[in-house]
């Protein structure tokens, strides 16, 4: 699904126990705060750029989607990603139910994330 498209990425947070990423979005004609996504129980985490020495953010993202990955479907999304996690059992699935994919694409970033929920906060428009 998608949730978000032509827009600016300005900037990536930590919670401090590193359970919880915020993705700040900004307008992408004025800069302006948009909306930010809070993905909730992170359990993977993919980021590759081509920023050049003096760029970053505030980038352009094209499509930021979510998707369900359904826990009967789990173990295989897991390995198809490159997940490592193993235990006694074989390979550790995080979470009790179904995870949330959350993909960010541009040509200068692309973020996936992995996690319990993804959940907007201080919606701006």
């Amino acid at each position: 699904m998608s949730l978000l498209s032509d827009v600016n990425l300005g900037a990536v947070k930590f919670s401090i126990d590193g359970r919880n990423i915020n993705l700040s979005f900004l307008d992408m004609y004025d800069l302006q705060p948009l909306i930010d996504l809070q993905c909730c129980g992170v359990c993977m985490l993919n980021m590759q750029n081509t920023f050049e020495d003096d760029e970053g953010f505030a980038c352009y993202i094209g499509e930021v989607n979510c998707i369900v990955v359904e826990r009967k479907h789990l173990k295989d999304w897991l390995q198809e990603h490159n997940y490592s996690f193993s235990g006694n059992t074989g390979l550790y699935l995080p979470g009790n139910g179904d995870l949330k994919w959350l993909s960010l694409d541009s040509g200068e970033i692309v973020i996936d994330i992995l996690c319990q929920d993804v959940v907007s906060i201080n919606r701006k428009v």
